[in-house]
C-alpha cells in the first residue's frame, strides 16, 4: 500500500464514520460542548420535587449556537413559558415581546400568570423527522426566521442557547421526543445510554381485578362529570346515569385492558362528542382469541336511503350490484338495521350525514362481525327482493397472526376508489377554467411555506379578477384554528369571530385534575371566566375572545362555493360554519361532521386511569359558535348545505365527482350567494329556476306597488 492509497483509505474511513454519526443523529445539539457532556437532568429523574419523565436537559454557554442533530422539517415555532414540567403556556413572538415589555397581561390559551419570570420565556422549535418522530428543542433565542414546513438538515442552526425553565437558573436546552404523538425516549437517538422509562411497557393483556377496574371506572365517571361542559347536551342525565350504572355493574370479574375499554367506549360514544378519546400506545400488544376473526364475503351490502342493497362485488357477482336485499340468514333487513343502530354510535351531536355514510359503506363489517351469527357451514343465505336467493360461502381470517398454520384470506374487495382518491390527498390549488379557481383544502394542518403559496394563489385570483372560487373541505379532519382564520380572512367580507363565547364547568379547582398527566396541581386554569346568572357553569364572553379582520393585502371578493361533506370535521366544519354565518358563499354537498352551534375543544385534560393505564382525553371548553339566532339549522345538526349532493355508490366509486359538477353547474347558471346591506338572498337546496322567476316577479311587483303609491302621494 503506497502513501497515497493509505491517505485515501483513512480519508474514506473518516468520511464513513462521519456519515454514520450523522445517520444516527449523534451530532451534539449545543456547539462547543463535547458529545454527551454537560447533561443536567436525564429522563426519569427529579428536578427539585418534580418528576422529570421524558426531558433531557443540557447546559451550555448563553448565546451558543444550537444545531439540529437530525434531518427533518420545522413543525412549529412558538415561544413558551413553563409553569411546571407538565404545564406550559405557548405564545407568539409578538405576545412574548409584549409580555416582556409589560404591555400585555394575558395571551390566548391559558390565563397569564402575572408572577412569571420573563427571563424564562424562550423559543421552542419542533422538528419532525421522516420516521414520524417529533423533537422539541426548548430554551432558545431567535437566530433566524424559521417557517413551518422549512427543511432542516443535520447541523443547521435553529437558535441560540437561552433559559428554558425557572427551576434551572442557567442557560439550558430541554429536548423532548414524541413518536406517533406519544412521549418517547430522547436519549437513544442522540447516541446516549437511556434512562427513559416507558409506561407503555405495561402489559395490557394482564388480567385486572374487578376492584381495580371499578376504581378506574369511578375515576372515568368523576372526570367526565366534573370536566365535560356539555355532558348532557345530546343525552339526558337520567339516560347517562343509567349507562354509568350498567357499566359499573358489568364489572363483576377480572378483565384485561382491552375488554375494559369496551365498557368505557359504550359510555363515551353515547355522549356523542368525538373529542372524548380513549388513548394508549399499547394497541399493538392487543391479545387476540380464536373468536376474533374477520369474515370476508365476495359482496358488500349497505343502506342507500331505506334500501339494503348490494353495493360492491367481485366480478362473479357483478350482475347483482344494486339489487335490494330482503333478508340475510333469515334476519329481516329492517331488523338488522335497527340492531346496528342500537349497538353503534357513529354520529357527533345529532348529525345525520355521517351515520348515513357508515350505513352505506361499512354496514357489512358490523353486521357480519357482531350481529348475524356465523353459520357452521360458513354459507350465508341472502334473499333478494326480486325473489332470487344467493347462497354465498364466507372466508374466515383469524386476527391472531401468531397462528402460522391458519390459512388467511385477504379482503376480497378493494377500498372504494373515490375514498382512495380524496382521503389523505395533498392540499393543492389550480385554475379549473378561465373563470374559476379551485383550492383543495384537505387539512388545516398547513405549514407556513404552504400558506405562503396559498396566499399567492388567492392574490393572483384577485389581481386577475377571477369571478369564482371553489374551496373543497371534503374529507378534511380539521387542524389549526389559526390556519383556518388566516384562510377565511382572505375571503371575508367583514370582521369575524370563531366563537360567541366559551363555557366551562369551573373557574377554580377541578378535583379530578389529581388524576391528570397535564394539569396536576393546577387550580387557576379558567379564573377569567364569569358565572352565569343561572346554572352552575362559567363563561368567557365574546368581548374577551379574539376578533379577526379582513386580510387587507389579500381579500378575494368574488363568488365562493364551498364543497363539504360528513367527513368535514373540527376546523373544516367550523370553516363551513363561518361561510354560512357570515353569508360569504354557497355550501354544496352534505351536512358537516360536527354540530353547527357548538364544538368542544381548545383545552383537554388527559386523565390517566391508574390500573388499566388508559388515558381519557376530556374536553374542558365548549366553544359556542352560534347561540341560536340561526333557525335554519336545528340544534345539534351540522352545517346544512345550500345545495345537496346525495350520497351514492357512484360517488364512492368515483365514476364522477358530483360535487365539482354541481358547483360548475351553479356557476354556469350564474347562481351565487348575494349579499347587500338591505337584503340577503341565499338560494337553498330547494331553489329552482321556477323559484328564481317567482322571486324576480315578486320583487318587480313590490317595486311597482311602491312606485304607484309614491305617485298617488
Amino acid at each position: 500500500m503506497n502513501i497515497t492509497t493509505s491517505y485515501f483509505s483513512y480519508g474514506l474511513i473518516i468520511l464513513v464514520l462521519f456519515a454514520t454519526e450523522l445517520t444516527f443523529g449523534q451530532v451534539w445539539p449545543i456547539t462547543n460542548v463535547i458529545h454527551g457532556n454537560q447533561i443536567l437532568y436525564k429522563p426519569n429523574s427529579f428536578i427539585g420535587t418534580e418528576k422529570n419523565t421524558g426531558g433531557l436537559f443540557i447546559s451550555g454557554s448563553k448565546g451558543a449556537a444550537v444545531v439540529s442533530p437530525f434531518n427533518g422539517v420545522v413543525l412549529s415555532t412558538l415561544y413558551t413559558y413553563h409553569f411546571s414540567l407538565i404545564r406550559s403556556q405557548a405564545m407568539s413572538e409578538q405576545v412574548a415581546n409584549e409580555i416582556k415589555s409589560g404591555k400585555c397581561s394575558t395571551s390566548s390559551g391559558e390565563p397569564q400568570d402575572l408572577s412569571m419570570d420573563t427571563k424564562y420565556i424562550s423559543l421552542s422549535v419542533a422538528i419532525k423527522t421522516a420516521a414520524n418522530e417529533v423533537f422539541h428543542f426548548t430554551g432558545l433565542s431567535k437566530y433566524k426566521m424559521l417557517k413551518t414546513g422549512m427543511k432542516i438538515a443535520i447541523g443547521d442552526t435553529i437558535g441560540l442557547l437561552s433559559y428554558c425553565y425557572k427551576q434551572i437558573n442557567q442557560p439550558c436546552l430541554m429536548i423532548t421526543r414524541s413518536l406517533n404523538g406519544v412521549e418517547a425516549d430522547p436519549m437513544i437517538p442522540l447516541g446516549l445510554k437511556s434512562t427513559f422509562v416507558d409506561w407503555a411497557k405495561f402489559n395490557p393483556n394482564k388480567e385486572i381485578s374487578p376492584e381495580n377496574l371499578k376504581t378506574d371506572f369511578n375515576i372515568f365517571k368523576q372526570s367526565l362529570e366534573e370536566g365535560h361542559p356539555g355532558l348532557y347536551d345530546y343525552i339526558s342525565k337520567k339516560a347517562l346515569d343509567s349507562l354509568f350504572n350498567i357499566g359499573y355493574q358489568s364489572i363483576n370479574k377480572s378483565k384485561d385492558a382491552f375488554e375494559f375499554e369496551k365498557t368505557l367506549n359504550t359510555i363515551s360514544t353515547n355522549i356523542r362528542d368525538k373529542h372524548i378519546q380513549i388513548l394508549s400506545d399499547f394497541s399493538s400488544k392487543q391479545k387476540h382469541s380464536d373468536n376474533d376473526r374477520q369474515i370476508n364475503l365476495p359482496i358488500n351490502f349497505g343502506w342507500e336511503n331505506d334500501d339494503l342493497i348490494i353495493t360492491r362485488a367481485i366480478p362473479e357477482f357483478h350482475m347483482h350490484l344494486g339489487k335490494k336485499i330482503k333478508r340475510i340468514n333469515g334476519l329481516e333487513a329492517l331488523v338488522l338495521k335497527e340492531k346496528i343502530i342500537q349497538k353503534y354510535r357513529f354520529e357527533e351531536g345529532l348529525v345525520k350525514s355521517y351515520y348515513d355514510f357508515k350505513l352505506l359503506t361499512t354496514a357489512s363489517i358490523y353486521a357480519l362481525q357482531d350481529i348475524i351469527p356465523i353459520p357452521k357451514s360458513l354459507v350465508y343465505t341472502i334473499e333478494l327482493s326480486d325473489g332470487e336467493t344467493l347462497n354465498i360461502k364466507a372466508e374466515i381470517q383469524l386476527s391472531d397472526q401468531s397462528k402460522k398454520e391458519q390459512k388467511y384470506c385477504k379482503p376480497m374487495l378493494p377500498q372504494w376508489s373515490g375514498l382512495l382518491r380524496l382521503w389523505g390527498r395533498e392540499t393543492k390549488y389550480y385554475m379549473l377554467n378561465d373563470s374559476t379557481g379551485y383550492l383543495d383544502l384537505s387539512s388545516f394542518e398547513i405549514t407556513e411555506i404552504k400558506m405562503d403559496s396559498i396566499a399567492l394563489f388567492v392574490q393572483r385570483l384577485c389581481s386577475r379578477s377571477v369571478p369564482n372560487l371553489i374551496m373543497d373541505v371534503r374529507y378534511n379532519d380539521g387542524g389549526e384554528t389559526e390556519t383556518l382564520n388566516k384562510i377565511f380572512s382572505m375571503i371575508a367580507s367583514e370582521p369575524f369571530r370563531p366563537a360567541e363565547m366559551q363555557v366551562v364547568n369551573s373557574n377554580s379547582t377541578y378535583p379530578f385534575f389529581k388524576y391528570t398527566s397535564n394539569y396536576f396541581g393546577v387550580n387557576d386554569l379558567f379564573n377569567d371566566y364569569v358565572k352565569f346568572k343561572s346554572g352552575n357553569q362559567y363563561y368567557l364572553p365574546s368581548d374577551s375572545l379574539p376578533y379577526y379582520y379582513i386580510d387587507e393585502k389579500i381579500n378575494y371578493k368574488g363568488n365562493v362555493y364551498v364543497l363539504a361533506n360528513e367527513h368535514s370535521f373540527s376546523a373544516a366544519s367550523l370553516f363551513a360554519a363561518l361561510v354560512h354565518k357570515y353569508r360569504r358563499g354557497i355550501i354544496i354537498g352534505r351536512e358537516t361532521g360536527n354540530p353547527y352551534h357548538q364544538l368542544f375543544g381548545e383545552i383537554f385534560a388527559h386523565v390517566v386511569l391508574p390500573n388499566s393505564q388508559w388515558v381519557i382525553r376530556i374536553p374542558l371548553v365548549k366553544c359556542v359558535f352560534d347561540s341560536g339566532n340561526d333557525m335554519t339549522i336545528p340544534f345539534g345538526r351540522g352545517v346544512l348545505p345550500d345545495y345537496e349532493v346525495p350520497l351514492s355508490r357512484e360517488e364512492l366509486e368515483f365514476k364522477d365527482d358530483p360535487f365539482v359538477k354541481k358547483a360548475v353547474d351553479l356557476i354556469s347558471l350564474g347562481i351565487a350567494y348575494q349579499k347587500t346591506d338591505s337584503n340577503i338572498q341565499n338560494f337553498s337546496q330547494n331553489s329552482s329556476i321556477t323559484d328564481l322567476i317567482i322571486l324576480i316577479f315578486t320583487n318587480a311587483f313590490v317595486a311597482l306597488g311602491i312606485i304607484v303609491f309614491s305617485r298617488k302621494n
